[in-house]
């Protein structure tokens, strides 16, 4: 088998950018996403690059917080299926801090 960066170049050499971006979106795992971004620089395609980054920071970034994530570490003891614990207690506090940001 070969190397796996040299099979990510030989798929850039042999696809239409097209290919690539269809390929780009069928993409799930992070070691063949970290792959695509590099070769993308290499073969200087800036435009797919940055949309392969952006699919990096979706798959591995914060995950948004829903307001009924915010109630439930606002009132642990109302919410249901929550249990108040010393990681709990310390969740509390985070949505304090969002909130300052999403007030307007």
């Amino acid at each position: 088998m070969k190397n796996p960066m040299e099979h990510e170049r030989m798929r850039f050499k042999s696809m239409s950018l097209q290919q690539l971006t269809t390929r780009l979106g069928r993409i799930t795992q992070l070691d063949k996403l970290k792959m695509f971004i590099i070769v993308a620089g290499e073969f200087r395609l800036p435009e797919l690059k940055n949309q392969a980054q952006n699919k990096l920071m979706e798959l591995t970034g914060p995950r948004p917080t829903t307001l009924s994530t915010i109630q439930a570490w606002q009132n642990p003891i109302k919410s249901k299926n929550v249990k108040v614990t010393s990681q709990t207690k310390t969740k509390i506090e985070t949505p304090t801090v969002l909130r300052r940001h999403l007030e307007f």
